[in-house]
C-alpha cells in the first residue's frame, strides 16, 4: 500500500452568534485556526478515500488536535465504512498514521452482525481490525465470546481467540 495518500478533510462547524454560514471544507493541513499547538474543535468530519472514492467517513463530537504530537483525540465517534458502522465514545489516532484506536465500549455492526468490545484498533495499511480484550459477536442465530479477536478485511477472515464459547440457535424458515 505504499505510495496511497490518504486525503483527510475536516469539515469545522462554527456557530457563531446567529450565523447561518454553512459548514465549511478544509483540511487538517490548511485553514485550521492558529495560536497554539493544541486546538479544541467541535463537529468534526474526516473522510478517507481510497483513490478517488470515499472509503470511510468519521464524525467526532469533540476532537482535540495537537499539532506538536500530530494526533487527533475525539470523542462521541461514529465511523461509516462501506459495509460496516462503528460508534465509540472515545477515540486517537496520529495524522499521517493509518491505525486509530476506538475505546470506551465499541460496537460494529457489519453486515448484519455486531461485533462489541471495549477497545478496537483499526489499522488501514493492513485492513485490520483488532479487539486485543473480551470480544462478543452475534447474529441472526448466534452469539460467540472469546478473549480477542482480529478482523482480516482483504482475506475476509474473522478470528476469536480462546477460550471461546458459543451459542447458536435453529432458526425456523418459512414454508415455500
Amino acid at each position: 500500500m505504499q505510495g496511497r495518500r490518504v486525503i483527510i478533510a475536516v469539515t469545522l462547524v462554527w456557530m457563531a452568534g446567529c450565523s447561518v454560514d454553512p459548514p465549511r471544507k478544509v483540511t487538517l493541513a490548511e485553514e485550521v485556526p492558529r495560536g497554539g499547538q493544541v486546538v479544541e474543535l467541535d463537529g468534526v468530519t474526516v473522510d478517507r478515500f481510497r483513490k478517488d472514492r470515499l472509503a470511510s467517513r468519521a464524525r467526532l463530537e469533540q476532537a482535540t488536535l495537537d499539532r506538536e504530537k500530530n494526533t487527533l483525540e475525539g470523542t462521541g465517534i461514529r465511523v461509516v465504512a462501506e459495509t460496516a458502522t462503528i460508534t465509540a465514545p472515545r477515540g486517537h489516532g496520529e495524522l499521517g498514521d493509518k491505525a486509530v484506536v476506538l475505546e470506551g465500549g465499541v460496537v460494529m455492526i457489519n453486515e448484519g452482525h455486531t461485533v462489541r468490545s471495549d477497545r478496537m484498533i483499526y489499522d488501514a495499511a493492513k485492513e485490520t481490525i483488532t479487539a486485543p480484550g473480551e470480544v462478543t459477536v452475534e447474529g441472526e442465530n448466534f452469539r460467540a465470546r472469546g478473549r480477542s479477536l482480529v478482523m482480516k478485511r482483504n482475506e475476509q477472515l474473522l478470528e476469536i481467540e480462546g477460550p471461546t464459547t458459543a451459542t447458536i440457535t435453529a432458526v425456523e424458515r418459512g414454508a415455500k
